[in-house]
């Protein structure tokens, strides 16, 4: 039995189940951020505000 096919075959092996982590990783992540970037919809409202000069204003820390 040939020691270099065999740690070769191991290695592969290895290699495989690190790269399905990351991409199940990567899977989870885009998951995860899908929902949040699909409910930041813009929003039109009209401003109704003061249509003059502000003169005073009044703080409560209550």
């Amino acid at each position: 039995m040939d020691c270099s096919k065999n740690s070769n075959g191991i290695a592969k092996v290895l290699l495989m189940k690190r790269i399905f982590r990351i991409l199940f990783v990567f899977a989870v992540i885009v998951a995860g951020l899908c929902p949040a970037i699909a409910a930041e919809k813009p929003e039109i409202f009209v401003q109704l505000g003061h249509s003059g000069s502000v003169k005073t204003v009044a703080f409560s820390p209550v």
